[in-house]
């Protein structure tokens, strides 16, 4: 069981690392500079130079809550619910 849960997390940070890799949009190198950062609405607007064509381009983060599932015996995948979590333990 305990293996199960470590994959998922490996997994679940595996995904969200690659999720934050930023190419240049102008020549595709995967390594920038943040110059300027600064917070907006509902995130961080951030001012990057490329390292290899030193283009300037803009990006935007905004955190994205990721959803928690339950692998249960019978290999069914579920959404992780609190309540029931609670409801088991009360029980």
């Amino acid at each position: 069981m305990t293996n199960t849960i470590y994959c998922g997390i490996f997994n679940l940070l595996h995904n969200i690392a690659e999720n934050f890799i930023m190419n240049c949009p102008f020549c595709g190198y995967h390594d920038s500079k943040v110059i300027d950062s600064r917070e907006v609405n509902e995130g961080i607007r951030r001012r990057r130079q490329c390292l290899s064509c030193s283009s300037r381009f803009t990006t935007y983060e905004r955190l994205q809550p990721a959803s928690l599932f339950v692998t249960k015996k019978d290999e069914r995948r579920e959404e992780f619910s609190r309540n029931k979590l609670l409801t088991g333990i009360r029980k």
